[in-house]
């Protein structure tokens, strides 16, 4: 992906690092060593391109492995990299490389060190700055932090170690706007599910399943192996939905979901589930399709429109495996009214007019070719020299061609040009090996 060689212990962090309302993706290599890659990638131009690595040889990010919160924590529109491990360490984009911002140089006296078990990022108070909600787990006190003047400080709440409504949710919560007033909300996911938002100089509770196995029809507690939990706005109101999808051989549920404060309760936007004959996501198998190590992010790669959603999978290909990552983008968004209620719908497809699969290739492997919209008509493989190396004109029109084999050719990177019915042409970088 944009160069990048996907592995199932890779970590991912998206952030619009450079302020440019588009989001960049931190690519992690988590195995857990001195050698461990690193990378900023940028979705362009129908692309991921690579804006910085590391290329393994260490550096500042290094000692914090994949420990990382990411937030615009200083207001400038501009996304820092919080590292937390032995050290707590703010990092800024430059353009070209990471600065280091701030550090508590690991000093055990700093107010933010009791509280580095679990943090939260979000703007909780609305003021256009992420805070960092630190908790002392698992019994200590809960703080939100503000970054001013160069340093963290303590910030406008803290529970001074009382109990509170959201202490026993502090180990697994997710951030985002739910109700669309322009403030974070906090929704935890312990044996009840609840939504606190932070108002009148304390968390209020907005709405729980109050100990009900359905969260809106999802079941409830999730799974902590196979569930995934994606936040972002993937429609048009201000308002972040929440995206539930399965994982696993026996798959077959997702859908999106947003808050109506009004009632309050969670509304159903988009499902797929084989009850309905919809066991994809567009052109993506919700099952593992014999693959595994499947996840799912939320990233802008707009500036004026809606999230997306990018999948991962992992599938036993060749010696070391290929991974298929595919973008995926909201269409058909529509409001519809009732008396109580505005219900927001949405359906989800692919970026891509064609995937290649597997890609890189090897030479023993066998590359197929999916269209998504128009029939093909063949194809052309173009050497970096701009010779055609490899060739097929199809005898009828294929939405599918599972015989591209570059087994007589040198190991590089490709250009497969596809022609298809309508007269356009689709160009795809194609990375063959041994």
């Amino acid at each position: 992906m944009g160069g990048w060689n996907l592995q199932p212990w890779d970590k991912f962090f998206p952030g619009d690092f450079d302020g440019d309302d588009i989001d960049e993706l931190l690519a992690v290599g988590n195995a857990g060593q001195p050698t461990d890659w690193y990378a900023l990638l940028k979705y362009e131009n129908g692309q991921w391109n690579w804006l910085w690595s590391n290329y393994g040889n260490g550096g500042i990010l290094r000692p914090y492995n994949s420990n990382f919160v990411v937030g615009d924590f200083d207001g400038d529109g501009q996304d820092e990299l919080l590292g937390n491990d032995t050290w707590t360490t703010l990092f800024k984009w430059t353009g070209t490389g990471w600065d280091w911002a701030w550090s508590d140089n690991g000093s055990t006296g700093h107010p933010i060190h009791p509280f580095k078990d679990r943090l939260y990022a979000g703007d909780f108070n609305g003021n256009g700055t992420d805070e960092l909600l630190g908790c002392d787990l698992p019994n200590g006190w809960t703080t939100v932090f503000q970054y001013v003047d160069g340093n963290w400080i303590w910030g406008y709440w803290s529970d001074m170690g009382l109990e509170t409504m959201i202490k026993t949710y502090r180990f697994n919560c997710v951030v985002g706007d739910f109700n669309g007033d322009g403030k974070d909300d906090l929704l935890g996911l312990d044996t009840w599910a609840t939504l606190f938002d932070f108002n009148n100089g304390n968390w209020n509770w907005l709405w729980s399943t109050n100990g009900s196995s359905s969260f809106n029809g999802w079941n409830y507690p999730l799974d902590p192996i196979n569930d995934r939990v994606i936040i972002g706005n993937f429609d048009v109101d201000t308002k972040d939905e929440l995206i539930f999808v399965s994982t696993g051989p026996y798959a077959h549920w997702a859908l999106s979901q947003d808050f109506n404060p009004a009632l309050p309760s969670w509304n159903f936007n988009w499902v797929a589930n084989d009850t309905y004959s919809i066991p994809f996501i567009d052109d993506w198998p919700i099952n593992d399709d014999t693959g595994y190590s499947t996840n799912y992010f939320a990233i802008r790669t707009n500036s004026t429109g809606p999230e997306r959603l990018l999948a991962m999978r992992k599938f036993p290909c060749g010696v070391n495996g290929r991974y298929l990552a595919s973008l995926y983008e909201p269409i058909g968004t529509q409001k519809s009214n009732d008396t109580n209620n505005i219900v927001d719908s949405l359906d989800i497809r692919s970026t891509s007019e064609v995937i290649i699969f597997p890609n890189p290739i090897s030479s023993d492997e066998v590359a197929t070719i999916y269209s998504k919209a128009n029939l093909m008509t063949g194809y052309e493989v173009i050497d970096i020299m701009g010779r055609v190396v490899a060739s097929s004109n199809f005898s009828v029109p294929l939405v599918k061609a599972s015989h591209i084999r570059l087994k007589e050719l040198k190991s590089g990177i490709y250009s497969i040009r596809i022609r298809l019915q309508n007269g356009r042409f689709c160009s795809y970088k194609l990375i063959y090996g041994p």
